[in-house]
């Protein structure tokens, strides 16, 4: 019942409300891209090509959204992106989230020498601008999907791991987890059963801002020609491509950017209404 509570909150406010229904349409899109999308997203026709979108005088509603300089029809290479980006932004945020619950809990818990150590690789990490560390592993690890998983996965595991130490440090002095250790329980144990379940509601507002993060992320490595290579299709790849016809037609970059945009805004605003409805001290 307090789940749904916080689901009607969330839903509540306009800004949540609006990211709840950019991140189904997301999802349904990245679940059934395949079926949903009119044609093959890399199926070309030169015959058709930089058609404008149906609005627009020589458009047709055979190709909604219009086509790119091959022919090839943008609603369902935006489709696609959108299966992709989801792949990426989720993945890399679950790796980050593995890894720097991970090392935050440790150094929050034990302190001392772990904590120096963890901490100081964290500085050094943040010490690099993310989308430079981000480009520099890309070119180490080449362009591909899963290869843009791991990078992006790489660089951003700090951010967890800085915010679950600092809540670690406080918690770890509460009686609750005074009497754990008392009981006896292992420190393993206690991290997992006392800690982590406070730090848990944090964790899950941070991965939702950061996925909009990571998809942007994305979308600049790909832009660069060191994310999504084809087959498969980026939103920053296909903004790229359009990039030398934006006089004659602008669109071919515009339809993707503005899919990013939709998309990167709407799980922001889904994120902060879910830290309003969970953070007690905003309610």
């Amino acid at each position: 019942m307090r789940t749904w509570s916080r689901v009607r909150g969330v839903l509540r406010d306009p800004g949540g409300l609006f990211g709840a229904l950019v991140i189904a349409l997301i999802l349904i899109a990245a679940i059934a891209g395949p079926a949903l999308a009119p044609y093959d997203p890399s199926a070309q026709s030169l015959e058709t090509r930089h058609l404008p979108p149906f609005w627009m005088d020589g458009g047709s509603t055979a190709h909604l959204l219009g086509t790119d300089q091959l022919g090839r029809d943008l609603a369902s290479r935006v489709i696609q992106g959108a299966r992709v980006s989801t792949i990426v932004g989720v993945a890399a945020v679950l790796m980050q989230v593995l890894v720097g619950v991970t090392l935050g809990l440790l150094a929050g818990y034990w302190r001392g020498a772990l904590d120096a150590v963890i901490m100081r690789l964290a500085d050094v990490w943040l010490a690099v601008p993310f989308l430079v560390l981000a480009m520099a592993l890309a070119v180490v690890l080449g362009p591909g999907l899963w290869s843009t998983v791991l990078v992006l996965g790489a660089v951003g595991w700090v951010t967890f791991a800085r915010i679950v130490r600092a809540q670690t440090l406080s918690i770890r002095e509460r009686d609750f987890v005074l009497a754990s250790r008392v009981a006896g329980a292992r420190p393993i144990r206690t991290m997992r059963a006392e800690i982590l379940p406070n730090v848990a509601a944090s964790v899950i507002v941070v991965a939702t801002l950061q996925v909009s993060q990571m998809i942007i992320a994305e979308a600049a490595l790909s832009f660069l020609g060191l994310g999504i290579q084809p087959p498969d299709v980026g939103w920053g790849s296909m903004i790229a491509e359009g990039r030398d016809s934006l006089s004659s037609a602008w669109w071919v970059a515009a339809v993707p950017g503005a899919a990013l945009v939709i998309a990167t805004l709407g799980i922001n605003l889904f994120g902060d209404a879910l830290r309003d409805e969970l953070d007690p001290r905003i309610r």
